[in-house]
This record gives C-alpha cells, structure tokens and sequence, in this order.
C-alpha cells in the first residue's frame, strides 16, 4: 500500500492512503484513525482536514483545521487510533489553548510563525528621562527602575487601565525612597488650558497620595516638581522653577528662600527650586498664623528653615530632606536671645534674630585687670585666661546662671595653680553695707571651696585679696590693705616693703597693694609671738618670705606665705645667725639678715657665691650669684636640666645668652623661656643655663671696672660651677646660643676660648661693628675703650686670623641673617670664608623678629646640634 505524508514534525507521521487517515510511530506499523471504531475517511467530516499528529503517552493526538477558514480542533485517541475525546472543541487560530497545544504537536498549527503561545508584544516607552521607565502595554502602565523590575500602576490594588480616568493619562514618573511618583495630564483645548496631578504610590506602584492636587501648568509647585521627573511636564521648555517669576525672601547663604506669594520654595545655588512640604502637603503662606519663613539653608541631607513669630520674639527651625518635605524641628518656640537659635545663625549666615550679630554675641567682659578675664554672655559666667580658652564658671557641675544667686553677682576673678578664684559680691544699701566672698574653682571653672565666706568691704582678709586679684574688690581706691599716712617702715632692701601700721604687719612690693601678714587667716599683731619680731619680707613666686629674729638672741626663722600675706610653712625652724641656711636665704631677701656685714654667706675667696633660690615657674631652678663686692657682677642663673630627655644626643650644655639687663631682659625676652617652650632641653638632652647681667654685657671684661668681667664669667667661673653640679657624663660639649649683643658675645666666646666652648650659633649681630661706643652707653659702659675693644673683642680679619686655627678643620659655627643686621653677618661669613673657617650661613631668616620669640631660634638650635652631632662624631665639614 503506498501512502503519502501530510506532516512528520514531531515523533509521529500522519498519512493518508487518499482515503483513510494513517498514525505511524518512526518505522513501525501504522494504524488507521477511527471514530467509534471505523475508519475515518478523507472529506469525512466536510471541510475539516487533519494537519498534524502525535504519539501521547496513552496513544495519539490529531490536529483539525477547517479548510477556509481560522477554526481549529484535536482529537486525543487511544494506541489503537480510535478517537477518544476532544480537548479544545472548534477553536481559533488566536486560541491560547491552541497555541500552547503546538508544542505537543512541534507544530505551527495555526500558521503564525510560532510554535507555541507567541511572545507579548514589548511595551511602549512613555518617559525614561529620570532613574527609571514609565510604559504602557496598551492596558496598563508599568513603572519600571532602571535595571529592576517593572510593576504595574495600580489603585486600590487593581492595575490602571489605560482611559480609566476619562482624559487622564500618565505622562513621567520617578523612584522615590519608598515607591514611585507619577506625573498625570488632563489635555485641555489649548496647552495654558492643561491639567496636572501627581500621584505617589508605593514600592508596589499602589496609590498612596496626591501631595498636589489638581494644578495648571503654570504652577510653581508643579514646576518645583520637575527635577525630580528630570522631565519637563508642563512642556514650557525649562524643567524646573524660574526664580525670576518667584519673590525672594532671603538669599544670605549658599541657598534663596521664594516664594509665589501661595507656598514656600527652596532653591540652592545653581539648583533647582523645591517646595517646603509638611506630612507630603505643600506649606501654604499663613497655614500656622503669624509664623512666616524668615531663612533657608542647603544642609548635608536636606534643608533647615527659620521661622518667625511676626510681632514676638519667638523662632523656630525645621529640618527637610533634600525634597524639602519636614522631618524634624531642631529648634521650637525659642526667645530671640537663644544660644541655640544664635549658634545656627552661622549656618544660615543670616542674623536671625536681628541683634546685629550673625552667631553668639561675643561675651561682655566684667573684669579683666590681671592675668585673665571674667565675662558673660549674659546668661553664664566665663572665665577666660589672657590667650587660653574660657571655661563656664560652675556650681556642683553645672554653669552659673547670671540672677541663680540672687543678688550676689561675679565682679572679678584671677587664676591659680590649680584654677580660678572669683569674687563675688551682694550689693547693699550703701556702699559700706556691699558683701563680698570668695570662691576657689578648679581648673574646669567648678566650685571647689570658699576661702572666705561673706564678709564686709573693710575686712582685712579680703582686701589682702585684691592683689591676687589687681582689683579693687570694695571700691575703697586701694589695691589691697590700705597702707595709711604714717606706717612705720621695717625694712625694704629688696622689691618688698615690711610695714607696721599700728599694730599689724604689712606686706608691700614696690608699686602694689599692701597685704596684712597673717596666721590661721587673722592678722599678726605685734607681740603675738612674744620675743619675736619680722625684720625683712620679699615676694615670691607664690606669695611672701618673711624673716624673723629674736632680739638680743642668735636666734633667726623664716615664714612662707601665700599671695595674701597667710601662712603657709617654713623652710627651716629657728637657726642661729652662723647657719649656711639662713645666710643662703639673705640674698633673696636681698638684706643682711645676721648683720654680718655680707648679704649671703661670705665667700672664702673672690669667686662669687651661687644661692639657690628655688623654682621659677617655667621650672629652671634659679641661683643667686653674690660676690664680695657685688658692683656690676652678675647676680643670677637661671638652670633648666632635661626631665625626659632623649636618647639621640649625648648629655650637653646650652648656654643661652641673654640680650637685655635684669631677669625679664626687657623687650628682647629670655631665651631658656623660649627654649623651654619648645622642649630643647628634652630634645636634645641638654642642661640650659641662662646668665642674668645687671647691664648690657656685650660679654667682654672691662678694663677699668673689676665687676664688668663678663668674659671671665663666662669662659672660666660659670663653666667650671656648671661641670661640676650639673655633668653627668663628664665630657658633655658646651654650646653658646645667641642673638644681636649676645650672638657677637657668643662668637667672640668661641673664638677666645676654643677649649671650654665646642661650638657657637648667633643670629643677626652687628658684626662690622669697629667702635667700642658703636652702640652707645651699651656698648662703651662693658668695653670701656677703643683700645680693650680692638685688641680683644672686635670681629676684625686681624682677631679673626689670630684665633682661626682651631676653626679651619670642623665646622663649629652657625650664623644667620636677621631683619636688622643682614649685611653685617653676610660680611662676617666672607670674612671667615677669607680666612679660611669653617662655618654654616643661613639666609632664610631675614624675615624672623629680632628677639627670642621672634621665630629663629628653633632653626638655630637645629643647626647648632648638627655641628654638635658631627663633632662628637669626628666627623669634618
């Protein structure tokens, strides 16, 4: 029998004979398709024509097209052909059943190019101008973030059909942090005549809200809207706000706070503007009454506004995200005269509260005559150290409220070891009936105790206070015990009075208020302590140093005192007038205590005797140096030994050479101050020594006055005392540092005494100076003539070529121009260039002031321990 094939896509062949239908599975039998158990047979059934077959698992399924037309079936059969049952019925090529029936078959049944259902047609971009995709399907809308997946548009959780809403159609949409918003137009008969809304919606694209409702085009909140589309919506060409159609209320800061005279804008530089929203809702002008904005400012995360209370003194601040809507209210309802409403003035660099100041009004000082100042800012008290940083005067932990006390009221205050003190004061009826007392803070500003509690303007205690103070705390006239017309002075040797005025003891140092030398905090009568009298005070660091004897007996003791004259201990018990203790002490007092005719202990020869004094408050120790006859002989040094000292540089000394006469050395300052200052004798190991001259030394000896031996004392008597109390390795290298007077002193040291000295640095000094009265009285009291000049001090080519010999082989010396005598040491080094010395230039200081704080010396110190280093080394220039 031949058969021909009419389809064989799949796994089975359908065939026909021309007459009946046959099902063939590969190469096996074939078997005929029947119905009710006869052969079915071609044109059986009209116009149906079979089209495809397919083995099943419990026989064959037959494909039917009615010839002509889009009307199609299957029939399912048994293994035998026989038909079974019919799943689709008469269906249409468009039939999804149908279509998902192909791929039984492998079979384009319906002949539209697919096997299977056909994909849905993609949708149809809207807008994409933002982070994100609207479409439609041609049913509905879809919200689509760039590579996330799309949802569909929905109220009340069924999709947005596409004509739901009449006219209305979605027209952009944007993510936001929790879903979308979506632009909605109503076309009306001109573009002016366009509707808008916007909707936002969830992250499932379900309605939420409408922040806006219906608007026209020309809206600025429509507009303020447009940036966050990035599209333009009411297709006026711009996308966003025109802050030219908008009134501005401030633009102080980086960001203009408009209006349209509806609602609030908010617009930064060179931004785009957004409105100011509350709960999703634009803020309306007048919505809370008499607030109104007053400012805005772009912050890290958004915006903070300012409000006003129109007619009050009440304000308040939001903060915004960066879409303007409300998320907090850092400041609420506050009074004009708020730290924080004038601390965030800077942020919107605008003067809220109109008081002239942009931020907190710079506190208004009470007192301010010593060594600090007390201020406030008019609700708390300050306590501010001249150039150190305020502190809030305090009580149990919490500042001071100016009127927490009643009328007691802070009229001055002055630091301490360990803090502050601080008078306060109850003003009376009359100024008689004023009271006062005392507090003593730590360093925090924090109440420790009260040394004195109230008391009268005319107590004695708490006018020896006032000088603690400088200031006249009762308004008397006096700084400190008032001294009367006729007190009976005791002794003033040294830069302190000891008085008796009636029948108490005072205190005076020249050109200060008096204090009432006191015991367990009441006054020293006379005869109190029978036999004994004081004979000699002198200030101190800390307060006083009375002297006391017994007369007519060899007995002699010494109080200490705080600044208010009080007791406080004794160096020693009582000592006759031989004792080393007493006779050291004499030279503080700067008074012969023992009448011995010697104010120190009498020196065994004419070398001159150091006296230990203590402590000065940058920690040197400080040593008196008395002589037999003191004339113009030094009188004191000044020691600064290393605490922590490093481990890079061997044990040296570092004589720093003062400028200027006297312990301050006027203007020019002291150098171990400075050096202390920035941790020299730590750094670089070294013990400071600093030689205090009652003139202009120029370091040179005079040839006429035996006490102007400024050179021996510095080449022979100061070194040999140094070596032998303060070396602790026996070879340490002595190094000079100087500048001006003592930088020439410095080089004339080194150069005449190449053995005792190791190495020199000077900054900007006069060395073409060829006159010993070059610089007046200053120069010509130390060299006393031409002649003592220019044979042994002047840095002349002849001294120079005298004494170079030492100098041409290591490098030991270091010199820098200065503002005042640049050319001078550019001379001075081509004159040791010429003579063949070793020596480092510097020219990069010129600009560094002529004194020790002029800025120089941490640059000189560094290259003088260089020449240090290379000489312990060995090393040669």
């Amino acid at each position: 029998m031949s058969l021909t094939t009419i389809e064989s896509s799949g796994t089975t062949r359908l065939l026909t004979d021309g007459t009946y239908y046959y099902l063939q599975i590969g190469n096996g039998p074939a078997v005929a398709l029947s119905y009710n158990g006869a052969p079915v047979t071609v044109g059986e059934y009209g116009g149906w024509t079979l089209i495809a077959a397919q083995e099943t698992s419990t026989g064959y399924e037959v494909a039917w097209k009615l010839t002509g037309s889009n009307q199609y079936g299957v029939w399912d059969t048994d293994s035998s052909g026989n038909y079974v049952s019919d799943p689709l019925g008469s269906v249409s090529g468009t039939s999804v059943a149908l279509e998902s029936i192909e791929t039984n078959f492998n079979y384009d049944l319906n002949g539209d190019g697919v096997v299977g259902v056909p994909p849905p047609p993609a949708p149809t971009v809207i807008e994409s101008n933002g982070s994100m995709s609207l479409l439609t399907d041609g049913t509905n809308y879809l919200l689509e973030p760039n590579g996330g997946a799309a949802v569909k548009l929905s109220n009340n959780g069924s999709p947005v059909v596409v004509g739901q809403f009449g006219g209305w159609i979605a027209i952009a949409a944007a993510q936001t942090a929790t879903g979308y918003e979506v632009a909605l137009e109503l076309k009306g008969a001109t573009p002016s005549a366009d509707q808008y809304a916007i909707w936002d919606t969830d992250s499932s694209g379900n309605y939420l809200s409408s922040p806006i409702g219906v608007t026209s085009g020309s809206s600025a909140l429509l507009e303020s809207y447009e940036p966050s589309f990035n599209f333009d919506l009411n297709g006026d060409g711009r996308i966003g706000v025109l802050g030219s159609s908008l009134t501005q209320i401030e633009s102080s800061g980086t960001t203009k706070l408009l209006t349209d005279g509806t609602n609030y804008f908010l617009q930064p530089a060179s931004g785009a503007a957004v409105a100011l929203y509350y709960n999703g809702a634009p803020v309306t002008v007048g919505e809370y009454g008499g607030w109104s904005l007053v400012a805005a400012q772009q912050t890290s995360t958004g915006y903070e506004v300012a409000w006003e209370f129109t007619g009050s003194n009440q304000y308040g601040v939001w903060d915004t995200d960066s879409d303007g809507n409300y998320v907090s209210a850092p400041i609420d309802d506050v009074l004009g005269a708020s730290v924080a409403l004038e601390s965030i003035e800077t942020s919107f660099n605008y003067d809220l509260n109109g008081d002239g100041s942009i931020g907190i009004p710079p506190p208004k000082v009470i007192e301010s005559s010593g060594s600090m100042s007390l201020l406030t800012d008019g609700t708390n008290y300050l306590l501010e150290p001249n150039g150190g940083t305020a502190v809030k005067f305090s009580y149990n932990g919490s500042p001071v409220v100016v009127g927490q006390f009643g009328g007691w009221t802070p009229i001055a205050a002055a630091l301490t070891a360990t803090g502050y003190e601080v008078t306060l004061e109850l003003p009376g009826a009359t100024q008689s009936a004023n009271q006062y007392t005392i507090w003593d803070t730590d360093s925090t500003g924090n109440y420790v105790s009260s040394p004195i509690g109230s008391t009268s303007g005319s107590s004695a205690l708490l006018e020896s206070y006032e000088s603690r103070f400088n200031f006249d705390l009762n308004g008397d006239g006096t700084i400190g015990f008032p001294v009367g017309s006729a007190p009976t002075l005791i002794e003033s040797s040294g830069t302190t009075s000891l008085l008796l005025a009636g029948n108490n003891y005072l205190i005076q140092p020249t050109g200060a208020g008096a204090v009432e030398l006191s015991y367990g905090g009441s006054p020293v009568t006379a005869g109190e302590f029978p036999g004994w009298t004081p004979i000699a005070a002198q200030q101190t660091s800390t307060g006083y140093e009375v002297a006391w004897r017994v007369p007519g007996a060899d007995e002699y003791g010494v109080w200490y005192t705080d600044s208010t004259g009080n007791y406080t201990s004794g160096p020693f018990g009582t000592v006759s007038g031989t004792s080393a203790q007493l006779e050291s002490m004499e030279t503080s007092f700067n008074h012969d205590l023992n009448n011995d005719g010697v104010i120190g202990t009498p020196p065994a020869s004419n070398l001159p005797l150091f006296a230990y004094q203590g402590t000065d408050a940058e920690g040197a120790q400080v040593y008196d140096v008395t002589w037999n006859d003191q004339g113009n002989h030094p009188f004191e040094v000044r020691v600064l030994a290393p605490t922590n000292p490093s481990a890079n540089y061997a044990h040296s000394f570092l004589y720093a050479l003062s400028v200027g006469p006297g312990v301050n050395q006027g203007a020019y300052g002291s150098g171990l101050n400075v050096l202390q200052g920035q941790n020299v004798e730590n750094q670089y190991n070294t013990t400071i020594i600093e030689p205090i001259f009652p003139m202009d030394s120029w370091y040179a000896d005079n040839p006429t006055d035996a006490t102007i031996d400024y050179n021996t004392f510095m080449s022979t008597i100061l070194p040999q005392w140094v070596d032998s109390n303060f070396s602790t390795t026996g070879n340490e290298k002595s190094l000079l540092l100087g500048f001006s007077k003592s930088g020439y002193g410095a080089l004339d040291l080194l150069l005449k005494n190449p053995t005792e000295f190791d190495a020199a640095a000077a900054f900007d000094f006069p060395g073409d100076m060829t006159s010993y009265n070059g610089f007046g009285t200053s120069s010509a009291n130390v060299y006393g003539t031409q002649a003592n000049f220019q044979n042994n001090y002047e840095l002349s080519a002849s001294l120079i070529n005298g004494l170079k010999a030492p100098f041409t082989t290591q490098d030991r010396i270091w010199i820098s121009e200065g503002p005042d005598y640049a050319n001078q040491v550019a001379d001075f080094n081509n004159l040791l260039t010429s003579q063949g010395v070793l020596d480092t230039f510097s020219t990069t200081q010129t600009g560094d002031a002529h004194t020790w704080t002029g800025g120089w010396v941490s640059g000189a110190v560094a290259g003088l321990f260089g020449l240090e280093q290379n000489l312990h080394s060995g090393k040669s220039a």
